[in-house]
């Protein structure tokens, strides 16, 4: 029931209660899950706990503010998490999104996320080392030459910058 106090209010605002409708339906989510000791009902809450702050990081990242994810922002978000993506990774998917298509799109970062991971690629580390970038040409050829190979890449210090200021906000 407390749980559920806190999903109301999280979701509605404070002073709203769930009904008992919502109560019942809960209880059959936990039925059907088999958490039917205190133990599982722990390790359940923990793992919802959890899940919330990393929602709550996303909501950071991805620049939402004053609102929550709709339905279907929701259900992409939740997939990146399940696929086992770090919030790192869903920074550098996003700078990439932004770049390319000058704002958030929502399809656009999910195709990377999921080329990614069809390549088993999660960590910013997978990705740097495993994800080939298209050959530069003409002048940006002569430029990446002339930086020469020691030059370290821009990536992680965006990703840094980018990261710093979503936690900031």
């Amino acid at each position: 029931v407390n749980h559920c106090v806190e999903d109301t209010r999280e979701r509605l605002g404070p002073g709203r209660l769930p009904s008992m409708h919502s109560i019942e339906k809960e209880a059959y989510v936990w039925y059907n899950r088999e958490i039917l000791t205190f133990e599982r009902a722990e390790d359940y809450l923990v793992g919802e706990k959890a899940r919330r702050g990393e929602l709550a990081d996303m909501k950071r990242l991805l620049q939402i503010r004053d609102r929550n994810f709709s339905a279907t922002e929701r259900r992409y978000v939740e997939g990146w998490l399940d696929m086992g993506f770090p919030l790192e990774s869903v920074a550098l998917a996003y700078d990439k999104t932004v770049v390319k298509t000058g704002g958030l799109t929502w399809k656009y970062m999910d195709s990377i996320l999921r080329s990614w991971h069809g390549k088993g690629l999660h960590t910013p580390a997978e990705i740097e080392a495993g994800d080939g970038q298209p050959r530069a040409n003409g002048r940006a050829a002569a430029a990446a030459q002339e930086q020469g190979p020691d030059r370290p890449r821009d990536d992680a210090a965006r990703l840094r910058r980018l990261l710093d200021r979503t936690k900031n906000s």
